[in-house]
């Protein structure tokens, strides 16, 4: 099973070793790869968890500029993984590195998406299930909403941090 993982940057790493355990459960059960999308918070926590448990892991960024941009002053914070060395020893461990465009923005058409919704639609085409950094889907963020509501669209078995099957 390809399991992709989608959650909110500001994923409260405190839960990360009971994260950890059920995901390790998860694995157990099921013939896995992991698929992150690579943002700090709950991204980088599933990487991570995937990388301490010798679970095979892609990354999937938005495109080559994200890393700096994210991961060198924007978005730092102690706690939710967002060390700068982290992401880099990440990307040294995964089996796969995939961009999902060479800009910040595609243009289709008239309209402008951005890549952080294209790299989502790219994980949701190549995974079979997802987890969810929430225990429900209340209050979600833009881009974790965006992969939801598109895993609906097309069936994707869906299941919460706690590792239980979400509607």
């Amino acid at each position: 099973m390809r399991l992709m993982g989608t959650g909110p940057r500001n994923w409260d790493y405190t839960h990360y070793q009971t994260f950890k355990n059920n995901l390790e459960d998860f694995a157990s059960q099921n013939d896995l790869t992991v698929v992150s999308g690579g943002a700090q918070g709950f991204d980088i926590a599933l990487a991570k968890a995937a990388s301490e448990l010798n679970i095979p892991f892609e990354l999937w960024f938005p495109n080559p500029g994200y890393i700096k941009y994210y991961y060198q002053g924007k978005g730092y914070s102690p706690k939710n993984l967002g060390r700068p060395e982290t992401i880099y020893a990440l990307v040294g461990e995964a089996q796969h590195v995939n961009f999902s465009s060479s800009d910040i923005y595609i243009t289709d058409g008239a309209s402008k998406i951005h890549s952080n919704f294209r790299r989502n639609d790219d994980m949701i085409a190549n995974s079979d299930a997802a987890v969810v950094g929430s225990l429900n889907l209340m209050n979600l963020t833009s881009g974790t909403r965006h992969a939801v509501n598109n895993m609906k669209k097309i069936g994707h078995p869906m299941y919460n941090e706690a590792f239980k099957e979400m509607n």
